[in-house]
């Protein structure tokens, strides 16, 4: 009868004995905890098992109750960050929110903008209607010289160059030209100063010198 060999028929029902049940007990040699329950299946004597199925349910129960009573494994423990860093965060929560940083605005050695000596002398041929080698030419005609005494006075009011610069600019003349210049235009360069203001544009500086150089000669 292969698994129950040794069970006995009882009402046309197989009805496993003793030996049968403690088949599925644990043997005390294989888990030394369990001692004491190894044989806790000898207490369902053969009256109480009639079929194989009161077999089947003791042994469940048997087991479960054996897996009820092993050691539960505790939850590992959160590590729970030091008080120091708790107290910082704490803190950060509360704390007001930085103010943007300032930014200071460094002012350039050099403006944005700086009128250049060869700038005023182009716009000075085109307020006279001459071209730039006839103003930087040795020539002494009054076509000549006028604009080039004018682009003169116009380099010392709107540039930061010297006297020695500008007329080196302007044909390599000699120092003393400049200075010829500015005596002989000096009520031209205080009359720019009354009439003009600083933030006005080149082409304004020069249409009112030649405005004024015009009606002087006329």
């Amino acid at each position: 009868m292969g698994l129950f060999s040794s069970a006995d028929s009882r009402n046309g029902a197989i009805a496993p004995t003793a030996v049968i049940i403690t088949g599925f007990a644990i043997p005390e040699s294989q888990h030394s905890e369990n001692k004491g329950k190894a044989m806790s299946l000898m207490e369902h004597r053969v009256d109480h098992c009639q079929t194989a199925e009161d077999v089947r349910a003791a042994a469940l129960k048997v087991i479960a109750r054996h897996i009820a009573d092993r050691p539960k494994r505790q939850p590992k423990p959160v590590d729970r960050p030091h008080p120091f860093i708790l107290e910082i965060i704490k803190r950060a929560e509360f704390m007001p929110p930085e103010p943007p940083p300032i930014i200071e605005l460094i002012a350039s050695e050099e403006p944005p903008f700086q009128i250049r000596i060869r700038d005023v002398q182009r716009t000075v041929c085109q307020a006279w209607g001459i071209r730039l080698n006839e103003l930087l030419s040795k020539s002494r005609t009054p076509r000549c010289t006028i604009p080039r005494h004018v682009s003169f006075v116009l380099c010392r009011l709107l540039t930061i160059e010297s006297s020695v610069e500008i007329t080196r600019s302007c044909g390599n003349r000699d120092h003393s030209t400049a200075i010829h210049a500015f005596k002989k235009y000096q009520w031209l360069l205080d009359r720019l100063l009354l009439d003009m203001r600083p933030s006005d544009f080149l082409s304004a500086w020069v249409n009112r010198a030649h405005e004024l150089v015009t009606e002087g000669a006329e």
